[in-house]
């Protein structure tokens, strides 16, 4: 049995008997293990510092109780609350995020497609619709066929008459025109239309017509512009009847030098007319009646 008591604060090795201190973990003459103090020793054991051995481990999900989040890219273990605080915003939100723009972009161009289309239509109808107006507003020469005495020529007025009816694009056409001695003179795209004459021309001696009562309906149309003019030629007759000189009324030879004046376009002479019709008269009232 070694002895403790042979200096206060002191034993005696149990290998080699010589005294060590209380306490000592190892003989410091022969080196013998003696144990030392267990509760001392479990006491005051040094808890490494994290960077001075061994690695920081951080605490568990079992041992904080919340739920385990990896730290994002090179966080360091002091950043853990904070990125576990803005972890609501995590995965499903960035997903849901780009949900919505995905849908937003997509219908954004949807509409553009659909709006583009829809302009591209609006053109090519716009477009086909106004080449059909056009090629409907066209005017083609119209040439009635006029059946007057021989004294009618380039010197007399022009025939005053009427034409109303629709145009091809469904326009109403109301409007007085004159036709020369040939019968031409006048111009209307396609349609339907009926011609009508509303005056008595006058012819280079002063001779005035009676004016024909029945109307004519004719058509013009690009199928029917076969004469050498390109145009129209209404094969039904406009029949103008002459006025006997002692049958000619003041009145008549006045209207019919009236609607030579409107004719702005006449080459003719209309006072030389209208001498032409005041010596036409007196010169049947001097001539005995047959």
């Amino acid at each position: 049995m070694p002895n403790h008591n042979n200096l206060e604060g002191t034993m005696n090795c149990p290998n080699c008997g010589k005294q060590v201190a209380n306490g000592a973990r190892f003989c410091n003459h022969c080196g013998h293990p003696l144990g030392g103090n267990q509760k001392t020793d479990q006491a005051t054991e040094t808890i490494p510092v994290p960077g001075e051995g061994r690695a920081f481990q951080a605490p568990s999900a079992a041992q904080t109780g919340a739920p385990h989040v990896p730290y994002p890219g090179n966080a360091t273990p002091s950043d853990s609350r904070a990125y576990t605080t803005n972890s609501s915003a995590g995965p499903s939100g960035d997903s849901s995020s780009s949900k919505k723009t995905v849908r937003t972009v997509v219908i954004v161009t949807v509409s553009v497609l659909a709006l583009l289309m829809a302009t591209c239509t609006a053109i090519f109808v716009g477009g086909a619709v106004s080449v059909s107006n056009l090629i409907k507003s066209t005017k083609y020469p119209v040439t009635f066929t006029i059946s007057i005495t021989s004294e009618y020529d380039k010197s007399s007025s022009r025939i005053p008459v009427e034409v109303t009816g629709q145009d091809a694009n469904g326009n109403d056409v109301n409007e007085t025109v004159f036709l020369a001695y040939s019968g031409a003179d006048i111009e209307l795209p396609e349609g339907k239309y009926q011609v009508k004459a509303v005056g008595s021309p006058i012819a280079t001696d002063g001779t005035i017509y009676k004016i024909p009562s029945n109307p004519i309906d004719f058509e013009v149309s690009a199928k029917k512009a076969t004469n050498k003019d390109g145009g129209v030629t209404v094969q039904k007759v406009l029949s103008f009847q002459p006025i006997a000189a002692k049958d000619m009324t003041d009145e008549q030879i006045k209207e019919a030098i009236a609607w030579a004046r409107k004719d702005e376009k006449s080459n003719a002479d209309v006072g030389q007319l209208e001498k032409a019709t005041q010596q036409r008269k007196e010169s049947a009232k001097t001539t005995p009646s047959k």
